[in-house]
């Protein structure tokens, strides 16, 4: 059986001044990255093992200060095995 990658999209909303924090947070995680920025706004990418490892993710990011709040905006599923397979165009 393989394993589920899971992929999904957040949207931060923040104090201009949380930037710093939210960059920091990122910088010490492999599963998520900051994929754009503007002013109190960011999308954060998540690529985790399961759904909870995701999760994890947003209750870091909740727990900062400086942020209102943080959407899930999409997530998908996949078998690892079938992202690795090359598309034919």
């Amino acid at each position: 059986m393989s394993r589920l990658v899971h992929i999904a999209s957040l949207v931060v909303h923040h104090r201009e001044d949380a930037c710093a924090v939210i960059d920091t947070l990122l910088g010490e995680r492999r599963d998520a990255e900051l994929a754009l920025r503007e002013r109190n706004r960011s999308i954060v990418l998540c690529e985790a093992d399961s759904d909870s490892a995701l999760m994890q993710v947003v209750d870091a990011l909740q727990a900062l200060p400086g942020i209102h709040a943080v959407n899930l905006v999409h997530h998908h599923a996949e078998d690892a095995e079938s992202l690795d397979q090359e598309i034919s165009p």
